[in-house]
């Protein structure tokens, strides 16, 4: 018995550290169904399809559009779009859709999975948000999010030596932006190298 419980454990932990990691399992959400009476529909009328999202996507709280702050948004209106999510709700999310999609894994309500990966997350120190920054035409990059002050603040590009981040972008209240670049600085300091203007969407 202790074994099971045992090796179930060390399972849920498995999983968990691969949800924190990728965090980007798909999720398929359905559109909303209504009840209606029993009447024949025009044959042009076509069911849309379901809407596919990562945990991630779902567990989003903030997302932001930035744009050129000379040229604004009609020279260049996706320029960089920055994310905040809630990692454990993510991480919740991933461990619900694994479950759900293998029979063969062991039997937990949901209300476990969730206290389960809190725990988890607690026991290791994960950040409660995390972010995301696209630029137009590429993937996404993990970013470090907090709030300084009133300024928001991701940061990415992990430097070792320094145990400090070489890339910052930062948006004020008013809207504008700045994006740090430090690989070149050999004291931790750096003028903005661009300027941006944002909007919550």
């Amino acid at each position: 018995m202790t074994g099971n419980r045992n090796q179930r454990r060390s399972l849920s932990a498995i999983l968990i550290t691969l949800a924190v990691i990728a965090g980007c399992v798909p999720t398929t959400v359905a559109p909303p169904t209504t009840k209606t009476a029993n009447v024949a529909l025009p044959t042009t009328v076509a069911t849309p399809p379901p809407t596919t999202k990562t945990p991630r996507e779902l567990a989003e709280l903030e997302r932001w559009a930035c744009c050129d702050f000379v040229g604004g948004c009609r020279s260049n209106p996706t320029a960089i779009t920055l994310t905040v999510y809630d990692v454990l709700k993510s991480s919740q999310l991933v461990m619900e859709r694994f479950f759900e999609n293998n029979p063969d894994a062991p039997d937990v309500t949901k209300a476990k999975l969730h206290q389960d990966t809190k725990e988890f997350h607690e026991a290791l120190g994960f950040d409660d948000k995390a972010g995301t920054i696209t630029l137009a035409g590429s993937t996404s990059q993990n970013a470090k999010f907090g709030i300084k002050g009133l300024e928001r603040h991701w940061h990415w590009g992990l430097n070792e030596k320094s145990k400090g981040y070489d890339y910052t972008f930062t948006i004020s209240p008013d809207g504008m932006a700045r994006y740090y670049d430090f690989t070149a600085s050999k004291d931790g300091r750096a003028k903005p190298r661009d300027l941006f203007r944002c909007e919550r969407r």
